[in-house]
């Protein structure tokens, strides 16, 4: 049942009796859950493959240093090619040598790092997230 095609969920949806907003959405995200549907993660495509990346494994530096006040903003949508890139204080070397702490994802920043609670404790600046990747060896050429 996990496995629901285009035009489904809207018939079930529109099959819920009449009941009040919050008990019907509770009702269509209680089937959903039971489901084991995932509607936001469809399956990759025939001869693709993915590598999960949520979970432990990752590490997490908070980058004291770095110059982040004057950089602009971007709201959506977003032209990546108009976003600057910027290393890490000291280049990205520095991510094997920081002071790093090890963590999971999904997560935040003050989840791991905040020492004072509330939005007192509150953390700002620049935070690096990485971890290493196995990239399964191809049988033919391929785009990562």
């Amino acid at each position: 049942m996990g496995n629901w095609r285009h035009g489904e969920l809207d018939s079930v949806i529109s099959s819920v009796p009449s009941l009040p907003n919050s008990a019907g959405l509770l009702f269509v995200f209680v089937l959903l859950a039971l489901s084991g549907s995932n509607l936001a993660c469809r399956a990759a495509p025939e001869g693709r493959q993915s590598i999960g990346l949520s979970g432990p494994g990752w590490h997490l530096w908070h980058d004291t240093e770095a110059a982040w006040k004057e950089d602009p903003l971007f709201l959506p949508p977003v032209d990546l090619s108009k976003v600057p890139t910027n290393a890490p204080t000291n280049g990205w070397d520095a991510l094997e040598k920081a002071t790093r702490t090890a963590v999971a994802v999904p997560g935040t920043v003050e989840e791991y790092l905040q020492t004072t609670p509330g939005p007192a404790g509150d953390l700002t600046g620049v935070s690096w997230w990485w971890r290493s990747v196995q990239i399964p060896a191809a049988v033919s050429p391929r785009h990562l």
